[in-house]
């Protein structure tokens, strides 16, 4: 989108593996899904994954909205959170079947 998200020196947004959770004990910690690059989604996507095994979309959202510190997951997170599945099913991260995502090994 309009949005421009500021990388490290050095770092590579297509290989990037790094997320960060909110803290329940520090507010200041909660993110918005709209606040996150499609990168670090999709490293929370592949963390969700990873932990819990195949998931509809629709879930893996949740759970990812969960970790930024929202406390529900609107349908414009839950959209974003697809464009970041999306890009790991481009990439070959994950595959979707029988509408399940899954990490592929």
């Amino acid at each position: 989108g309009a949005a421009t998200f500021y990388w490290p020196q050095g770092a590579e947004p297509a290989t990037w593996a790094d997320c960060r959770v909110a803290d329940a004990s520090d507010e200041s910690s909660r993110r918005h899904v709209d606040e996150v690059c499609i990168e670090e989604i999709g490293a929370l996507v592949i963390h969700v994954l990873s932990h819990s095994g195949a998931s509809p979309r629709t879930d893996a959202a949740r759970s990812v909205c969960r970790l930024l510190g929202m406390a529900r997951t609107p349908a414009d997170a839950e959209a974003r959170v697809s464009r970041a599945i999306d890009r790991l099913v481009s990439l070959g991260k994950v595959a979707e079947v029988d509408g399940l995502v899954r990490i592929i090994n």
